[in-house]
């Protein structure tokens, strides 16, 4: 897998998906004992209780249990701190307006895309201290941990990175007289692929989502695979740029797709939940997504994970962008609680995601409870941290990993997503891919212009 340009920050997906991977990742085995996991050792002083929003939900108990188990571990090993947490998945909206009255949790899950919003609001505290404290902390790549740092100080921890492929069905491909091994290097390729998939077997070729902010995702990450940018930021300034000529281009190729090769699945409002499981149903033979999707196609919709294999991302022909969107996970922490807390919360963090020995026991249930285990991910770590990482990633792998030999080996750059008000972008963008969609006569640049004005609107007032 690709590492991270080393001169970018890398951000997030939409926040619909954030919260259906939560929803839907069950593990259904049981912990070690808690003497074992009770091993962090403890520096903070006691009669302190934070809350997070990391609870998994309710419909996943065996989760909640795991979950609450690590909580109990982490107690133990810190006397007097009490951890409260919540089932509250994140949302942009939802977050900022708590924190306007200061009332959202002490630690929080969030996207890549936001910590750059948070710290210009100043929602998020300054962990610089106790972050550095951390023994995994220096192994962080300098993109990863700009994604929650600004002016030398640090502000959150990024635990967990995703890049997007192509997902294709081996089983569909083959069908179609196409090669597993063979994926298509440019749109047009691609577009040749899907019309052959619908030709030869009567499935959709590709199904594109564009509902819930995924629709503003999924053309983003098409555009940088053309070299196109989405925003123009300088110091406190923002200019939206999507109406340009690589949207334009890679809109006409979707709706060209759609209603004269008819390889597009047919339904023009798509969700990040509806896509995945029309996949696993095999209604499509291609799909837009990262590794880490693998896990809710087996846990939710029992898709065959030998039939799954994930390409690189396909790059314009003229222009190649040489790139892929990539994005991930965050911890941030409330501006205002005083030092014992943060140092609490931070440890609480670096026990829960960081540490290697809980980081192989979570990997030695999700084996054992049969989940996909050695899926491809982002690097955002160095050194002898990533190796372990990877090490134990591999020890306990039970997935066909040469289906996804080509997209972990791509060599494709990663961009971050743009990182001012992006999901109100994406949601702004949704209805230009609804647009195309939707008419074979509809003009993709003037959907756009009109898009570009009413964002630009929303990033003026600062909204």
């Amino acid at each position: 897998m690709a590492t991270l340009d080393r001169n970018r920050s890398f951000l997030s997906r939409p926040e619909s998906r954030r919260t259906f991977l939560k929803q839907t990742a069950a593990v259904g085995a049981s912990l070690m004992s808690l003497d074992l996991l009770a091993a962090c050792g403890s520096s903070t002083p006691g009669n302190i209780t934070f809350t997070t929003n990391e609870l998994p939900a309710a419909s996943n108990p065996a989760q909640v249990k795991i979950y609450q188990d690590y909580v109990k571990a982490f107690e133990q090993a810190h006397k007097g701190v009490t951890i409260k947490a919540l089932n509250d998945s994140y949302s942009t909206q939802t977050y900022f307006t708590k924190a306007a009255a200061h009332s959202q949790e002490d630690v929080v899950d969030a996207p890549f895309t936001d910590p750059q919003l948070m710290i210009q609001r100043g929602t998020v505290a300054d962990i610089t201290t106790y972050a550095r404290q951390q023994s995994f902390f220096s192994s962080y790549t300098p993109a990863a941990l700009a994604i929650a740092s600004s002016g030398g100080k640090v502000y959150g921890l990024p635990y967990s990175g995703y890049q997007l492929g192509l997902m294709f069905s081996i089983k569909l491909i083959t069908a179609a007289g196409l090669d597993p091994k063979s994926p298509p290097k440019t749109w047009d390729e691609f577009r040749a692929y899907a019309k052959q998939i619908k030709d030869k077997t009567g499935v959709p070729g590709y199904i594109e989502l564009t509902s819930s902010n995924t629709g503003g995702w999924h053309l983003t990450n098409w555009m940088y695979t053309g070299g196109g940018d989405l925003e123009q930021v300088s110091g406190s300034t923002t200019r939206a740029v999507f109406n340009n000529s690589v949207a334009v281009a890679w809109l006409k190729n979707l709706q060209a797709m759609k209603f004269t090769d008819g390889s597009l699945y047919n339904d023009v409002l798509v969700d990040y939940s509806a896509g995945l499981q029309n996949f696993a149903a095999g209604k499509a033979a291609m799909v837009v997504e990262a590794s880490d999707t693998l896990a809710t196609l087996q846990t939710a919709y029992q898709a065959d994970m030998k039939d799954i294999g994930i390409w690189p991302m396909p790059q314009a022909p003229q222009s190649p962008g040489n790139a892929t969107l990539s994005g991930g996970h965050v911890y941030v922490f409330k501006a205002g609680d005083n030092s014992d807390t943060l140092q609490a919360a931070v440890e609480w963090a670096s026990y829960y995601r960081f540490d290697l020995d809980v980081i192989e026991n979570s990997t030695v249930q999700a084996s054992a409870a049969g989940l996909p285990v050695g899926f491809p991910t982002a690097t955002i770590f160095t050194g002898s941290y990533q190796q372990q990482l990877q090490e134990i990633s591999q020890k306990y792998a039970n997935l066909p990993l040469d289906n996804y030999a080509l997209y972990a080996n791509s060599g494709l750059g990663v961009r971050p997503e743009p990182p001012v008000q992006t999901q109100a972008m994406y949601g702004v963008l949704d209805t230009v891919v609804q647009g195309v969609l939707t008419s074979a006569t509809a003009d993709p640049q003037a959907l756009l212009d009109t898009a570009q004005k009413n964002f630009q609107t929303t990033l003026d007032s600062g909204s």
